[in-house]
């Protein structure tokens, strides 16, 4: 068993596991530093790359866009500056019919052919009059808007064409009669002055758009969409957000940002729940703008592959690597495992063996040192069987002996090193001998000397025993005086803080009498009130009797009335002057109440006056208690460390008397052991 984990061990540590981990290990971490760094390198290279593509594909896509407005554009401009519709605009007054004006067939023929350029594209050709705010279409619309009916001032492409005085594209629309979505492209007239005459203006269809941008895509599974300058989508990948403006699409707070500030840049969103790579162009000249997507998936998708490509690539490094040195380690390992065997077999004692490893190399050369290690141990053998007689010998007592063999290498340091020992144990033994015999004297006399020592000791601990005892009856005694005195501190502190909820409750007493006291004169000024009413009263009966008496038999009943008021009011004076009576016997009592209030809160505050002194005075008697206890408790420690010195004192004379002793009958030992030797 404990071979086999040996043999483990030698695996797990032996030169083909240190080959392993000291080659495989360095080289895996510096092929993965390595491959980090070409991730790290490729990975930014193959983002530029797909960066550069995404503005590339996003800048054809604008331009084709750019382009597809730039052409009606350049048409509309052209017709605008047509010198026959200037005039015929100059020629139209406000007021006139512009059908009625001479050149309004020639221009109108011109307007046809314009449309006819480009059926597919342009749905209608049209001009617009400012003074007579008309609006006539080409000839194959055939419509002319009548005096009245159409203001051009309420358009709202008309103050965009009065503030950018260049041509313009408006913001798509369905038109009308044909249902389809288009966009106007107007360019503003103007006359000599630099007013403005009119516009020239062609309707060109958004859907052909659409149809361009359909047969575009970003990559495998990008995107583009197409914007109105006012946010509408014209075009995207999902039908369900088409015609919506920009904010209702669901499209990110980012790209809305990007959408107001109007700049070209690159950008990563996330929508439809994925992470997008895309990019923003404005077609400067229209305000319409693009928006490009590429999910991430596609957009990493070179770099996943390059990324397994170099791991794969490193992996198949490093097993061939594995397998090389697996190889050289095993031609390395093989023979020295041999020489293992052998010098395992020497350790259990066997020399009788040949070392048979054929080798030019180091390992060779260790198997021939092995071999001449062999004939060199079977000479050792013969020294070490002389040199166990000798020791055995000097184990007898013999210390006097003689080596027979010629000793070599270190062996011959041993010898002399022996027979160095046996003339140093013969005069160490020699010394030894005259030593024990002092010893042995000199110990009976510290012997004596350790037994008085420990006489005294042990009387000096007894008296200190017996003053500590009396030091810790007095310890008791003024412990016990501190506690009564804390228990007096705390009566006295329990009784202070009684005294002082008396007089507080004395105060409200106080403040209660006073508030009966104020009660009752205001009492006293309600009676006084009653005693006015009832005096009314009694006048008021007196008159009511002599009104009833002059209406004779008519006011015989209200004088009976009368007469009970009378009689009512004499009894309310007469309790009236009952309950001043009572009234004044408890103000009288009240005020006698007071002055006993006050002179008792008086006492009660003295008394606790005389408490909080008291008070002070058995704090200060408690405290000076507590330090004597404490004191004392010093004291009573110093002692019981004095009388701890002087028992160990003792102890260690008794000790000492017993070494003594025991010392000197082993140097009767050793002087008897001494005689063994032969020297």
């Amino acid at each position: 068993m404990k071979k086999d984990q040996t043999e483990k061990k030698y695996k797990k540590q032996g030169i083909k596991g240190k080959m392993m981990r000291g080659i495989i290990t360095p080289t895996m971490v510096v092929l993965v530093f390595v491959a980090a760094v070409i991730l790290l390198l490729v990975r930014g290279s193959v983002g530029n790359l797909r960066t550069a593509e995404i503005t590339a594909e996003s800048a054809q896509v604008t331009n084709l866009v750019s382009e597809y407005f730039t052409r009606y554009m350049e048409v509309t401009r052209q017709f605008g500056a047509n010198n026959e519709l200037r005039k015929l605009f100059e020629e139209v007054k406000e007021g006139d019919k512009i059908s009625e004006a001479k050149l309004f067939d020639t221009v109108r023929a011109n307007m046809t052919n314009v449309f006819h350029t480009d059926e597919e594209n342009i749905l209608v050709c049209w001009i617009a009059d400012v003074d007579s705010s008309q609006c006539v279409e080409d000839e194959e619309s055939g419509y002319i808007s009548e005096l009245g009916e159409w203001d051009i001032t309420s358009r709202d492409w008309f103050e965009q064409v009065t503030v950018a005085k260049n041509t313009i594209v408006t913001e798509p629309y369905k038109n009308s009669s044909t249902g389809k979505m288009v966009s106007s492209v107007i360019t503003p007239v103007y006359g000599e002055g630099e007013e403005l005459l009119g516009v020239a203006a062609i309707d060109v269809s958004v859907d052909t758009l659409s149809v361009m941008m359909s047969e575009h895509k970003l990559g495998k599974s990008g995107f583009f969409m197409l914007l109105s300058p006012q946010g509408t989508i014209m075009y995207a990948p999902k039908e369900s957000i088409v015609q919506t403006s920009i904010q209702d699409a669901g499209l990110p707070q980012k790209v809305i940002d990007v959408y107001e500030e109007q700049e070209n840049t690159e950008l990563t969103y996330k929508w439809d729940g994925t992470t997008q790579h895309g990019a923003y162009e404005i077609i400067t000249a229209t305000g319409w703008s693009v928006l490009s997507g590429m999910p991430s998936r596609e957009y990493n998708s070179m770099m996943i592959s390059l990324s397994i490509a170099v791991v794969g690539f490193f992996i198949i490094a490093v097993l061939m690597l594995v397998v090389i040195i697996n190889k050289i380690s095993a031609g390395i390992v093989k023979p020295l495992q041999q020489l293992k065997l052998v010098a395992e077999e020497i350790a259990e004692g066997d020399l009788d063996l040949d070392v048979e490893v054929s080798s030019d190399d180091e390992v060779g050369a260790v198997a021939a040192a092995l071999n001449k290690t062999v004939l060199r141990l079977r000479d050792y053998i013969d020294y070490i069987g002389e040199i166990t007689e000798v020791l055995q010998q000097v184990s007898e007592g013999n210390l006097r002996f003689e080596l027979q063999q010629e000793y070599t290498g270190e062996f011959r340091k041993v010898k002399d090193s022996l027979e160095q020992l046996s003339k140093r144990l013969i005069h160490t033994i020699q010394n030894i001998e005259e030593a024990s015999l002092q010893v042995s004297g000199g110990s009976e006399q510290i012997a004596v000397g350790a037994q008085s020592l420990s006489e005294s000791a042990t009387s000096q601990a007894a008296t200190a025993q017996q003053l500590q005892a009396s030091v810790s009856e007095i310890a008791e005694q003024v412990t016990a005086n501190a506690h009564f005195a804390e228990e007096v501190k705390q009566s006295v502190d329990d009784m202070g803080g009684r005294l002082k909820f008396s007089n507080q409750q004395m105060e409200r007493a106080v403040d209660a009498m006073r508030e009966i006291n104020r009660c009752s004169a205001e009492i006293e000024n309600i009676i006084t009130t009653i005693e006015e009413i009832a005096d009314q009263t009694n006048l008021l009966s007196l008159n009511a009797s002599i009104e009833a008496a002059r209406a004779g038999e008519v006011g015989r009943g209200f004088a009976v009335v009368a007469g009970e008021v009378g009689t009512l009011a004499g009894d309310s004076m007469e309790a009236v002057h009952t309950s001043t009576v009572l009234i004044q016997n408890s103000l009288d009592a009240v005020k006698k109440g007071m002055e006993i209030v006050n002179t008792a809160a008086d006492e009660i505050q003295q008394a606790f006056c005389h408490t909080e002194t008291v008070q002070g005075l058995v704090d200060k008697i408690a405290e000076a208690s507590q330090n004597q206890s404490d004191n004392i408790e010093q004291i009573r420690y110093a002692l019981e460390q004095v009388t701890e010195v002087i028992s160990d004192n003792s102890a260690m004379a008794q000790e000492s008397a017993a070494a003594s002793q025991e010392l000197s009958a082993q140097s009767q030992n050793l002087e008897e052991m001494i005689k063994i030797f032969r020297l």
